[in-house]
């Protein structure tokens, strides 16, 4: 609207209103509007250059040189003395002759600037020869169209195609010749059939990047080129191969942001595969790592249930020793008391036994079972054990043995283990449960503590 109300050109303006009462606002304004476009006054001129200006106004000067001369040659329209129109005549004809000079000199100029911009055109078609772009039919043959960013460079300059193989690169010697610092000497051959039938590209190495469609082609391997393929070669050429012989069955509009948009999706995903990589590998050593932690885990456990086999092995053995020892002295009492008179044996037996048990006796303790402990570790439950400790009020000599542990479990059965002790100089009893641990030291569950004198004995 700024060249048409206030610009060099002829305007007609119509305003439409509305009759209705709901439209009162919208019809106001539309003519305030209007009134105040009605006074705007502009004054069109011809769009010309100054030289055809001035050769235009020498022209009209000339021809009204021409008319003042034929008006003074008439006698019924102009009187004058002899000489008075001499003279006009001459100074009307020397100004005629000067605006005419004028005009050829101007003109001359305008054929030199002809001839100069013909020259300029040729060596700017010579130049874009050298560059691979000539004029050609491009209706039937293949050729690439340049992209830009601007998008009015974008689809101006032309690169036909030959059959054969036409060179891509920064030398002079190429087909289609590249300047950049992505571009190689031979960045790339493009191969056209005869007739046009097929179109390949290929990269010449692993530094000379090519990209159809957004992915990167793999070196000296042949690709196919089809109608309105985006072609990207290096990091910043940008072409639209056009192949007037096929159809890409609808027409999809191929610009600049939609080859740039399809590069930064490439490059998108492969850094999101490059991520994944890393972190599938980072995932990988860290299973690897709590892997070997496991096995060394598996390792200390079986390490230390052989020694608590052991263990238990040594304990079985000092047990039935110790059996085996309460047994023969039962036999020598026997023995001994069968020497003594009927009437006194069962006297002295209890006396002996009372004595030997207070001083040189032994004491047969059985594990059963516990409850209600408390819970300890994360799933709920504890691995229970029970030590047995032999002491006297000075604590100046322990005896100390304990059960097997018995593995997640609140209610541990000791399936009835039996400990055999020799209670000369103790006469304290403590059995304390407590929870194994792997690690760190076992957690406190219970305690009692018997004193021995006030234990049953048996006869």
């Amino acid at each position: 609207m700024k060249e048409s109300l206030g610009g060099n050109s002829k305007t007609a303006m119509i305003a439409a209103i509305s009759p209705a009462s709901v439209n009162y606002d919208e019809t106001l304004s539309t003519l305030r509007y209007a009134d105040r476009a009605k006074r705007i006054q502009n004054k069109a001129v011809i769009n010309e250059s100054a030289t055809d200006k001035l050769i235009r106004s020498l022209r009209e000067e000339i021809e009204r040189l021409k008319k003042q001369l034929s008006e003074q040659e008439n006698p019924k329209e102009v009187i004058l003395k002899d000489e008075t129109q001499e003279a006009a005549n001459a100074e009307l004809t020397s100004q005629l002759l000067h605006a005419q000079a004028r005009i050829n000199q101007y003109e001359l100029t305008q054929e030199q600037q002809k001839e100069q911009q013909k020259e300029q055109q040729k060596e700017r078609e010579k130049y874009f020869a050298d560059m691979g772009i000539v004029h050609f039919n491009r209706k039937q043959q293949v050729h690439l169209m340049n992209l830009d960013e601007d998008p009015s460079m974008s689809n101006s300059l032309f690169y036909p195609l030959q059959e054969g193989n036409n060179k891509v690169g920064s030398a002079t010697t190429m087909n289609i010749r590249l300047e950049g610092g992505s571009i190689e000497i031979e960045h790339a051959i493009i191969v056209v059939s005869k007739n046009q039938e097929n179109v390949t590209i290929e990269s010449l190495g692993d530094d000379c990047e090519v990209y159809i469609n957004g992915k990167p082609i793999a070196p000296h391997s042949p690709t196919t080129l089809n109608n309105r393929d985006r072609v990207v070669l290096g990091t910043n050429h940008f072409f639209k191969f056009v192949h007037p012989g096929q159809s890409t069955g609808q027409d999809v509009h191929v610009d600049y942001e939609v080859a740039l948009r399809e590069m930064a999706e490439q490059i998108a995903a492969e850094q999101t595969h490059a991520l994944i990589h890393d972190q599938r590998v980072v995932h990988e050593n860290e299973k690897k790592a709590l892997k070997d932690q496991i096995n060394e885990l598996h390792q200390s456990k079986s390490d230390q249930e052989a020694q608590l086999a052991q263990l238990d092995q040594h304990h079985r053995e000092r047990e039935a020793a110790l059996k085996e020892e309460f047994e023969d002295q039962l036999a020598e009492e026997m023995k001994r008391q069968q020497r003594v008179k009927p009437k006194t044996i069962v006297k002295t037996v209890y006396k002996t036994q009372k004595r030997e048990i207070k001083f040189r006796g032994l004491l047969m303790v059985t594990v059963v079972a516990a409850k209600h402990l408390p819970k300890v570790d994360l799933l709920g439950s504890a691995d229970p054990y029970v030590t047995l400790t032999l002491y006297n009020e000075d604590s100046l000599v322990k005896v100390r043995q304990k059960t097997d542990v018995k593995k997640n479990t609140l209610t541990p059965n000791f399936n009835n283990a039996c400990f055999v002790f020799s209670v000369n100089n103790l006469d304290r009893l403590e059995l304390t449960v407590k929870d194994w641990n792997r690690f760190l030291s076992d957690r406190f569950l219970g305690k009692i503590t018997l004193n021995i004198d006030k234990i049953p004995k048996r006869q």
